[in-house]
């Protein structure tokens, strides 16, 4: 790590931790932020690695106002960015189309099947190996190791997904609003029942 984001990381971690993770590109809220408290103009991460270097403690104090500040926007963001996602939900809950207000269920269940078939496709992989091949076990270690770490990505933004939609439905449920399967399988039962009665 750098001598100048080590030093901004004792005053400002939440701005360090964003330029060590967030690429050569300096977040223009960011920038934002460290003017309108230490009335430096930083447009590049150069004019901040300036700024840092160059910076007294008085300076560097200011500083720590900008991390706070950012800290708080970045928590309206997020706030933001939530509210709209649970818009969105609950206008695909309150559709007429089918799908549209079952594709969330379907999804959980997707996932977990396809979790189901995957943990159990490894599993038998690594079994019969270690039975039929067992001095290939250790490259096998290896190759799954390789894979697994390759999966990490795609299994992140999958149950993520699955995270922001489960938190919705346990909001909904909090509210008494009912699932849109369990309403459908419901009505499909009584409009059985019915049918069975008049002879259909």
């Amino acid at each position: 790590m750098s001598n100048w984001i080590s030093k901004l990381l004792g005053y400002a971690p939440a701005i360090a931790s964003t330029i060590a993770t967030g690429g050569a590109t300096l977040p223009l809220l960011i920038s934002q932020v460290v003017k309108d408290a230490t009335g430096v103009e930083v447009s590049t991460m150069a004019d901040l690695e300036k700024a840092v270097t160059e910076a007294t403690p008085e300076q560097m104090l200011a500083f720590k106002t900008a991390d706070q500040n950012f800290a708080v926007e970045m928590k309206k963001i997020d706030a933001a960015m939530l509210a709209t996602v649970n818009k969105t939900i609950q206008a695909e809950s309150g559709s007429s189309d089918w799908f549209v207000r079952r594709w969330r269920p379907f999804y959980g269940y997707c996932v977990a099947i396809t979790w189901i078939i995957q943990m159990s496709g490894i599993s038998f992989v690594f079994c019969y190996i270690a039975i039929k091949k067992p001095t290939e076990l250790v490259a096998l270690v290896g190759q799954l190791g390789l894979l697994m770490g390759s999966m990490t990505t795609l299994w992140g933004i999958a149950l993520a997904v699955l995270g922001v939609s489960v938190h919705q439905r346990s909001k909904d449920k909090a509210k008494g609003v009912a699932d849109p399967l369990v309403e459908a399988a419901a009505g499909a039962t009584i409009l059985g029942k019915i049918k069975s009665k008049i002879g259909l």
